[in-house]
């Protein structure tokens, strides 16, 4: 695990809560915290997850397996940090079975990756029934690791439903004494009126929330639900569109979840913004592909943000030491 990088709190909540002992979610040779290393043919979850990689930065390659193996040699490559630590894109599922896109897409990470977030736009309010066939899903993780269902709440309505699926995924996991496989990931347009609803309808289980933020979120909202967020998103266009300055200017075919036609954020503006608020997330780097673009255009883009984003990271992590950030910055997952 990252230590003190990526912990997910709300899951550490939750794990109390059932009663379950501290487990490390590294794959590290020897955990500084001394628990047990997970040994076996099997992948970690979201908790520990210090960098992500979506694999829609790179055009649909085939079946999900296929995909994860065009994704690790392309992140390998380039000896992108944590490049066995994939972001699962539901939108790439086409014909295939939720559990067999699941179980597929992993197949290539058992034993030494990851997968600390499937994404998809999916809303409890309308699409219930999907949701709960990912989460019926039963994919080759390691025992007590989670990974994180990326749902977005697009109206009040959803409020209630996001509540409904939350309650009854904490009751099930105390009445099975363990960790859930998957546990949900909010991301909304809200209004700070609107996530104190869903605060309210939640109660005591409100810790238990997992809450993704991208660098269009209001830096108000940010600071509010500080505690409960546990990804960053960081959007990447083309490199042409990525400057040393930390400007970062996307395209009007990449669609973002509130972010406006061409719209830019300055990533250490961003960086900043999460440290000031005590935020060590999970670090997702996404930003879809056009059909248009090229392997080599996706993997030089990426290229290009990571010599970017390592000078952002020790903004986002400047009360890590910094023996620790490399330490951080050198793991494969």
């Amino acid at each position: 695990m990252a230590c003190k990088v990526a912990e997910n709190l709300p899951l550490q909540n939750l794990r109390k809560t059932i009663g379950l002992p501290f487990q490390c979610h590294s794959l590290r040779e020897h955990c500084i915290q001394g628990a047990n290393r997970q040994l076996g043919n099997a992948a970690l979850g979201g908790d520990g997850a210090a960098i992500g990689y979506c694999q829609a930065l790179f055009n649909r390659a085939g079946t999900s397996d296929i995909q994860s193996r065009m994704v690790l040699e392309a992140l390998s490559n380039i000896n992108a940090p944590w490049a066995k630590s994939h972001e699962l894109f539901w939108g790439y599922r086409r014909d295939q079975a939720a559990n067999d896109f699941v179980s597929r897409a992993l197949d290539p990470l058992r034993g030494s990756g990851r997968v600390p977030v499937l994404i998809s736009g999916l809303d409890p309010a309308t699409d219930s029934d999907e949701i709960r066939e990912i989460f019926r899903t039963q994919p080759a993780l390691f025992p007590g690791e989670s990974i994180l269902l990326r749902i977005v709440l697009k109206s009040e309505d959803s409020i209630h439903a996001t509540a409904v699926l939350i309650n009854s995924l904490v009751s099930e996991a105390l009445r099975l004494g363990q960790m859930p496989v998957w546990w949900p990931l909010l991301q909304a347009s809200f209004s700070l009126e609107q996530w104190a609803l869903l605060r309210e309808a939640l109660g005591g289980n409100w810790k238990f929330v997992n809450i993704a933020v991208n660098p269009f979120v209001k830096e108000a909202i940010i600071a509010d639900l500080a505690d409960q967020i546990t990804v960053a998103q960081f959007v990447i266009g083309l490199s042409e569109g990525i400057h040393s300055s930390g400007n970062i200017t996307l395209l009007d075919e990449m669609k973002i979840h509130g972010a406006p036609p061409s719209a830019t954020y300055n990533l250490f503006d961003y960086a900043k913004t999460l440290q000031q608020a005590n935020i060590l997330p999970t670090c997702i780097l996404l930003g879809p592909s056009a059909e248009t673009w090229t392997l080599a255009q996706n993997v030089a883009r990426v290229a290009r943000f990571l010599d970017v984003f390592r000078e952002a990271s020790n903004v986002l992590w400047a009360n890590i030491e910094p023996h620790s950030r490399k330490v951080v910055w050198s793991m494969a997952a």
